[in-house]
């Protein structure tokens, strides 16, 4: 139940942020153009945790917290319509809610009799606009199972159908490893990773974009990558088979030009190869986000330094100003070093936000503290001081 305090503030969002358009009169956090729903994690030392749903209102940096604390601590979010989506990566679900009340409407297992949704491992999901059919790309699963369909007019059957997407020849695992979604003019593209943990390390095959066919419900081939370990892709410009992706290669070990910023013709199906390496970037790039064609923020792992064990590791990351304009090298840091970043958005509002969390919680200064750090999505530095949240900021998704 929500205390005293948060209904009142609720009861403020209300009233002020529905823009001119008619809020139902059961909201529970905000309502309109300027709401963001933003999820927080929280971890115990078994590393067993929470999420929680929260709202900000953001124009006025105003927050209702503790709307729901029953999601996994590790999760995805979208909105579509008066529904907030929740892919609930550890237990394997999408939840669907409503999203004035935030009431759990359905929860669909990400998986089936022959591939349970508890070891699915769902990264990523896309809601078709021509049906009621969302994939979800599964990590943990074979290939066989790699790409999982589930419909919302049978939320009781869980997948109702996988897309077989081959694992790489070199992927000792046999799992692709499908991250995250992208679709254009009718086809759907799915980032495969590839990684393999061994030992105390991780390896990675070659980095591909799978194609697949929505109208057939199948894998129709690849797109070889420069890179390993793809994490973000993005449309260029207006043109949306023309993107750039981002590939991290390996992530405990300094920028050696192994990856990088590569630009990729989806109709094509082929990548011209770098266009900026980490090298130039000054760390592994994670996230992509495009302002304009001259302005981009690169989410970014780097600062090699020893583990407890002795073994080196990236061990920080931050967001910096980029432009494929000028693409040799950064335009500045937008945020200041931090332990990890969960995401890296721009809001409706033009204003930048960001999801920055510490390891266990606590305190590593001169790391960024944890929270949301919002300014304007110009290239200049981003506030020192962050919204609080209570927790580490783990997704966010805007109202339309």
């Amino acid at each position: 139940m929500l205390r005293i305090s948060s209904l009142l503030v609720a009861a403020a969002l209300v009233a002020g942020c529905d823009n001119g358009m008619s809020a139902p009169h059961d909201v529970r956090g905000c309502w309109g153009s300027d709401c963001a729903i933003v999820t927080t994690s929280h971890y115990n030392p078994d590393y067993s945790g929470v999420g929680t749903i929260n709202a900000v209102q953001m124009s006025q940096s105003k927050i209702v917290k503790g709307i729901d604390s029953s999601l996994d601590p590790d999760v995805a979010v979208q909105i579509g319509g008066d529904k907030l989506y929740v892919l609930n990566r550890t237990v394997g679900s999408l939840r669907t809610y409503d999203l004035a009340t935030v009431a759990i409407e359905e929860e669909i297992a990400t998986g089936s009799a022959d591939a349970p949704n508890t070891a699915s491992s769902p990264f990523a999901f896309w809601r078709s606009d021509t049906s009621s059919k969302i994939y979800v790309t599964l990590a943990g699963n074979d290939a066989a199972h790699a790409l999982g369909i589930i419909d919302e007019a049978t939320p009781n059957a869980g997948v109702v159908q996988f897309i077989d997407v081959p694992a790489a020849a070199d992927d000792a695992d046999g799992h692709p490893e499908l991250s995250d979604l992208y679709a254009c003019n009718g086809t759907l593209y799915a980032l495969s990773q590839s990684y393999t943990y061994g030992g105390s390390g991780v390896t990675y095959s070659a980095g591909r974009i799978a194609v697949i066919d929505p109208k057939s419900d199948s894998f129709v081939g690849f797109i070889a990558l420069t890179g390993k370990n793809p994490g973000a892709i993005v449309a260029e410009g207006d043109d949306c088979s023309k993107v750039l992706v981002a590939t991290s290669a390996d992530l405990t070990s300094p920028p050696d030009g192994t990856g990088g910023i590569e630009r990729v013709d989806l109709t094509a199906r082929t990548s011209s190869g770098f266009v900026a390496r980490d090298t130039d970037l000054g760390g592994r790039p994670f996230s992509l986000t495009r302002v304009s064609s001259k302005l981009w923020y690169v989410g970014m792992y780097f600062d090699p330094q020893p583990d407890s064990t002795g073994k080196l590791v990236l061990g920080s990351a931050k967001v910096a100003a980029w432009s494929p304009t000028a693409p040799s090298a950064t335009l500045g840091d937008a945020t200041g070093k931090a332990g990890f970043i969960n995401f890296v958005e721009v809001g409706p509002d033009n204003q930048l936000y960001v999801g920055v969390g510490t390891f266990g919680g606590s305190s590593d200064s001169p790391k960024l503290p944890q929270g949301l750090y919002i300014g304007k999505a110009d290239g200049s530095l981003l506030p020192s001081t962050p919204l609080d949240l209570g927790d580490t900021p783990s997704a966010i998704a805007f109202q339309e």
